[in-house]
């Protein structure tokens, strides 16, 4: 047991280094209509997450489950308390200590209600921080981050578990007060939607992520159909070796590679950018790659929305959605991306409904701007200033 008195409330946290006691706090975790959750991972050297702690709080209480100690293989009862759909997992900035918790124990935390969605679609503020929204919330300045502690360090330091339990003592209480406050903004279903993160955000296959990457860059079908097989390669060997991308090759390098196409061993030695190491350890496979690389040209409907044509209406659209986002208290991202502006341009003739079914926008959206937004693309709306600030008129 350790305790903190940081903030406004006494903090006391329960330790957790065997499977029978996890088993005994999910029994009391069960109670509650709402679970905080955080972890403590290191990754600065692999390319998967090392976990070394997750924390899981009530509104009273905070346990810290060592995970270096428990069997993961057998924590049956945690991953189905995390499942639980009765149960309502509060996380913040969720995708990281999702995509931990998935390659430690193989499953995606559902529901989870993610604070930084919640502050977003609150009208709050953008990606806030966890110490901006606890002191906006409840009044509470969090410790200071411990992004390079020793989480492996065991015992653990008594100020990295107060650090810890911190993080999560004061979440369900945020969470309630920002759900409340969605709830009267008719957004509370729209805030657990978006913050829901699937298996394939998390580990997609390599080729899909690649086509993403090819997408924004500017090649001809042959060097297209490279740089996706470098990137395919590099995430292999990445997860092969458990190390960072980036110790395999840069991104920089791939794009170079893709480009130069480079046919032999003495060709390839004579390329800037790699290691001695890199090359005697990876130069067969970077040339069996490159040579079994196919042509690669993206779709015409893409070409079309790279189009410089496109530029002029896509500045009009992102001060439309900056300025109607700012009068909908919201963040601009959740009403609409950049790439969705694009998508939209290219089907603007298509019905709101047409546009929901194929993901250019969100129904919530739709719900928010759709009328707004149709009447833009017709001609019906026009953006002029006035004392100073954008405003939109509608036109006779």
């Amino acid at each position: 047991m350790g305790k903190t008195s940081k903030g406004k409330k006494h903090i006391e946290w329960t330790w957790i280094e065997d499977n029978s006691a996890l088993d005994r706090a999910v029994k009391e975790w069960k109670k509650f209509p709402d679970l905080a959750v955080d972890t403590e991972f290191i990754r600065e050297t692999s390319y998967f997450p090392d976990l070394c702690l997750i924390q899981v709080a009530t509104m009273d209480h905070v346990w810290l489950i060592d995970t270096l100690s428990i069997d993961p293989e057998t924590a049956d009862s945690f991953r189905e308390i995390l499942l639980d759909p009765k149960v309502l997992k509060i996380m913040h900035a969720a995708y990281a200590d999702q995509e931990a918790i998935y390659w430690a124990f193989g499953i995606v935390a559902t529901p989870v209600f993610d604070t930084s969605v919640g502050a977003a679609l609150a009208g709050i503020g953008d990606q806030v921080g966890l110490g901006k929204l606890a002191r906006e919330l409840v009044g509470v300045d969090l410790p200071k981050g411990q992004a390079r502690a020793k989480w492996k360090d065991r015992p653990l330091p008594e100020h990295l578990g107060e650090y810890a339990a911190g993080d999560v003592a004061y979440l369900v209480d945020m969470s309630r007060r920002l759900l409340d406050k969605l709830s009267k903004l008719g957004r509370e279903d729209w805030a657990i939607e978006a913050g829901q993160i699937l298996v394939e955000d998390i580990d997609p296959e390599p080729r899909d992520f690649a086509i993403e990457m090819v997408n924004g860059l500017d090649l001809d079908a042959a060097a297209s159909g490279r740089f996706i097989a470098m990137v395919i390669w590099r995430e292999e060997a990445a997860r092969n070796e458990n190390i960072p991308r980036l110790w395999v090759l840069r991104q920089d390098v791939l794009l170079s590679l893709a480009k130069v196409n480079p046919k032999n061993q003495e060709q390839l030695r004579s390329f800037r950018g790699m290691t001695k190491y890199q090359l005697n350890k990876w130069s067969d496979d970077i040339l069996e790659a490159l040579h079994n690389a196919e042509p690669f040209k993206r779709s015409a409907r893409r070409e079309r929305m790279d189009s410089d044509k496109l530029a002029g209406y896509t500045d009009f659209l992102k001060s439309w959605l900056n300025w109607i986002a700012r009068k909908l208290e919201i963040s601009p991202r959740y009403l609409m991306t950049k790439d969705q502006i694009l998508m939209l341009l290219c089907n603007a003739d298509q019905s709101e409904a047409e546009w929901v079914k194929r993901g250019i926008l969100s129904e919530n959206s739709v719900k928010l701007i759709g009328k707004e937004l149709r009447e833009c693309l017709e001609g019906k709306r026009a953006m002029v200033i006035q004392n100073g600030e954008p405003c939109f008129i509608e036109l006779p």
